[in-house]
This record gives C-alpha cells, sequence and structure tokens, in this order.
C-alpha cells in the first residue's frame, strides 16, 4: 500500500507526525482506497494484554471485557488506531525499530508489545 508516496506494508514499524506529535506502533491496514492509515501502537497493544491478564483471574463473561476476549485474546481483542486524513500527516517506516529507543521506560514497553504482536501471529520474530 502507498500513503503519501511512501509503501508501507502491515506489519511496518511507523512514526506518524502531525503538528507538535509523534505517533508510533505497527501498521495494521488501511481503509477504503488508502483512505486512512491504521496500526497499533504500543501503549494500546500493552494495555490490552494487561486487560487481559486481568480478566483471566475472574472470567466474568457478562462483562465487556469477557465479551471481548470470549475467543481469548486475538490480534482481533486489540483496538486500532487510526488516522483518517493521511495527507496531513508524515509518515516514516522505520527499518530498525530495536534501535529507536534511547529510554529505557519506552524500550522496555516496545519490547513487550513488539512480544505480545509475535505471540498473535500478527509480527513475525
Amino acid at each position: 500500500m502507498e500513503i503519501n508516496g511512501l509503501k508501507v506494508e502491515i506489519g511496518d514499524f511507523v512514526i506518524i507526525a502531525c503538528d507538535n506529535h509523534l505517533y508510533y506502533g505497527w501498521v495494521a491496514g488501511t481503509g477504503v482506497g488508502n483512505s486512512t492509515l491504521q496500526f497499533y501502537t504500543v501503549p494500546v497493544v500493552n494495555a490490552t494484554a494487561k486487560s487481559y491478564e486481568d480478566w483471566k483471574l475472574n472470567l466474568d463473561t457478562t462483562t465487556y471485557l469477557g465479551r471481548r476476549f470470549s475467543k481469548g485474546f486475538t490480534v482481533k481483542s486489540l483496538y486500532k488506531t487510526y488516522i483518517n486524513t493521511v495527507g496531513n500527516w508524515r509518515v516514516m517506516v522505520v527499518k530498525e525499530p530495536d534501535l529507536l529507543f534511547a529510554d529505557e521506560e519506552k524500550n522496555e514497553a516496545y519490547i513487550k508489545a513488539k512480544e505480545t504482536l509475535i505471540k498473535l501471529n500478527f509480527l513475525k520474530s
């Protein structure tokens, strides 16, 4: 797929810039006619994995989480973040994301999210 002239593939790690904000995550797809760019962010992957672990402690199927995890923890359990005006955003594919985060806390969060996506068979190791 192509966004603003940049070739991106599902699973690519991207940084997206708009105004003075940076967003980063793994490309999950695009909307109709490449009108949106959908991606899984590090915080969302980690928060969803934690929600699943917390939910497993009581397994209440009547709650929202019970319905969300009714088939276990899968890629479909994750929320996609998306940008709907791709022409107004700058997108960069990061070829070596393992080297990106100098901050130890952010690097640990990235590694944890990446490992989760590998377990869910979204990324290859």
